[in-house]
């Protein structure tokens, strides 16, 4: 009788050990994924802030060229940068647009609204709107 509730005293344990390594596994993988969302959030809005600051030298009057987002890219990436390859966040020239806009309450007050296309990944992108005054 005495072996084989050493048997199940023994199973009960090991269920038990293996329930907390696979708590403990889960807890840290949704850790490291949360502080790799994390990461790339900072990144993205660090990139966000750094392609305001570059635009920002354009007035209404100046002409945004599809080049200047390639230049913004390599300027923010440096020596990470690759055509062929680029890193995650980068502006997509293709989707983002430029406008000069007029107030309708008042034709002397113009601003330039830039809608930059960010792609954050191999399949996601978000759409950041800038708005540069005169």
């Amino acid at each position: 009788m005495r072996n084989g509730s050493l048997i199940v005293e023994t199973l009960i344990s090991l269920f038990l050990i293996l329930l907390t390594v696979v708590i403990f596994t889960t807890i840290i993988v949704g850790v490291a994924k949360n502080v790799t969302l994390t990461e790339k959030s900072i990144e993205t809005f660090l990139f966000t802030n750094f392609a305001y600051d570059f635009l920002s030298k354009y007035g209404v009057g100046h002409l945004i060229e599809q080049g200047v987002y390639e230049e913004i890219n390599r300027e923010f990436w440096k020596d990470k940068w690759n055509d062929q390859n680029p890193p995650f966040p980068h502006i997509d020239s293709s989707g983002s647009t430029v406008e000069d806009v007029v107030l309708p309450s008042s034709s002397d007050v113009k601003y330039k609204k830039i809608t930059l296309k960010i792609k954050i990944n191999e399949g996601a992108s978000i759409e950041r709107i800038v708005i540069i005054g005169d």
